[in-house]
């Protein structure tokens, strides 16, 4: 179009035509690199990697330090080790908090509390990763999991950052559930204990 219309276009009109390409040539970038991450997720599998879980929340705490979003964590001495490598929990965590600076506004605050659940059945390390933005509605509580639903496409959300969280935590034994009944949006994951 900019090809066929460049002499009777103004400078403005070509200008902003040009701005809204490159705009959808960034959200392709960013779409293209989310879909390969959800792939790599799909076909990953459990590992003899491990990690301390008190170590990558301590960088992800400096890392969104230097951001409008604050992120507060406590961790148990007996919850630090999960088998799963640190880039890995990392990269898991990283979703949850980015998808909680999407949905939430300008400033949000993060807590993350770790803790070794009590019970049967293989060790594991509880997260709760909790925001205090407005939360999921009802009406999209059943969807949140299911890749390329979002309600944040204008703030550059893919919605494929839950699904890749869901693939990488079930490719290592974990799990990931929303807790209802909380003031944000508040996910549980269970993650395998370092043995």
């Amino acid at each position: 179009m900019l090809r066929d219309h460049f002499d009777t276009m103004t400078q403005e009109e070509r200008g902003r035509f040009l701005a809204n390409a490159d705009e959808a040539a960034s959200r392709l970038d960013r779409l293209v690199r989310r879909l390969l991450e959800l792939a790599r997720a799909d076909v990953a599998g459990p590992s003899e990697a491990a990690s301390d879980l008190r170590v990558v929340v301590k960088a992800l705490t400096e890392r969104y330090g230097r951001t409008s979003l604050r992120v507060n964590a406590t961790v148990a001495d007996d919850a630090r080790g999960v088998a799963m490598s640190g880039e890995i929990l990392d990269e898991i965590l990283t979703n949850l908090i980015d998808n909680a600076r999407q949905h939430g506004g300008d400033t949000v605050t993060v807590r993350i509390e770790a803790r070794k659940p009590v019970g049967p059945g293989r060790p594991a390390v509880e997260v709760i990763v909790e925001d205090d933005g407005p939360g999921v509605s009802d009406g999209n509580l059943s969807r949140i999991f299911t890749p390329f639903f979002t309600t944040a496409r204008e703030r550059g959300g893919s919605g494929l950052g839950l699904s890749i969280v869901k693939s990488l935590l079930e490719a290592h034994g974990g799990t990931i559930g929303y807790l209802q009944g909380r003031r944000g949006a508040a996910f549980r994951l269970t993650i395998p204990a370092r043995r």
